[in-house]
């Protein structure tokens, strides 16, 4: 109500002026002002009667906006018929923004389709001259054990791409489940395992027990990311892998350069840490 107070208040304001008007016409004219008094209260009555017809239809366009907003998006044929030309125009600017919503996200639907086509096809075609280098490399394991690490590397950006196109769509491409956690761990360790022996980095990991309820291939990739970032600044010494004390259920990865990447029930980079410029190894 008081919305729709604020609302007339100006059509409040007019109707007292014509009366101010009116009252000053007949003292001017040195008549009684009897008459304006109780023509002024006649008026009331109709306006009264237009006070609530109006707060009704405002209560009810309230309502019916409101309802839209909840339920959005939705279809135009739910939109009630418009009953004058305010709101013809209205109905029609409400059309045609939908329409143009609905043509840039067919246009974005367009440009990511033919992006992940594009991609997808790139993955598979380096992924031939990728596989015929691996054979090559290994040929003589020792002298070329650091262009293989390169080449992992290579083939670790290759599956970034992948895994980014996926995050589009990851909705449908989740399957959540509970798991072990210290198996998701052992399967990332042993994929980078080249990478440690070449770096001659120790590894620290005392195995665990934990037990998370998530998506195993999405968290594998996380954890591999992390995993990946520590073995790049870490030049010596090695790398540890542990479950906070101080924050439970918390897995820490700490990197050489400064931060640690820890888990709980997603990942985040520990401020504290990176503030105090820590250095665990």
């Amino acid at each position: 109500m008081s919305v729709y107070l604020r609302k007339m208040w100006k059509t409040f304001l007019l109707f007292l002026s014509f009366c101010g008007i009116l009252g000053l016409t007949f003292w001017l004219y040195g008549c009684s002002l009897e008459p304006v008094f109780y023509g002024a209260v006649l008026c009331m009555i109709p306006a009264a009667g237009a006070f609530l017809y109006g707060w009704n239809r405002f209560r009810k366009e309230k309502e019916l906006l409101e309802r839209i907003q909840i339920l959005l998006p939705l279809e135009l044929e739910t939109l009630p018929e418009p009953e004058d030309e305010r709101e013809e125009f209205l109905h029609q600017i409400i059309c045609r923004l939908n329409q143009m919503r609905m043509d840039a996200e067919e246009k974005r639907i367009r440009s990511h389709q033919e992006m992940t086509d594009y991609y997808t096809m790139w993955v598979h075609q380096i992924k031939t001259p990728i596989a015929a280098l691996r054979l090559l490399l290994a040929e003589d394991v020792e002298k070329n054990r650091a262009a293989a690490g390169e080449l992992f590397r290579v083939e670790e950006y290759v599956e970034m791409v992948l895994g980014y196109l996926r995050t589009e769509d990851m909705s449908s491409d989740m399957q959540f489940k509970e798991c072990s956690l210290d198996s998701i761990i052992r399967e990332q360790i042993y994929k980078y395992a080249s990478i440690f022996i070449g770096k001659k980095l120790k590894l620290i990991y005392p195995g665990m027990e934990e037990r998370v309820l998530t998506d195993p291939k999405w968290l594998g990739f996380v954890i591999g990311q992390c995993l990946s970032n520590a073995l790049k600044y870490t030049k010596t010494g090695g790398i540890h892998i542990y479950l906070s004390e101080s924050r439970p259920h918390t897995l820490v990865i700490p990197f050489s350069a400064g931060c640690m990447c820890s888990y709980q029930h997603g990942f985040s980079i520990d401020e504290e840490a990176f503030a105090a410029g820590g250095n665990e190894q």
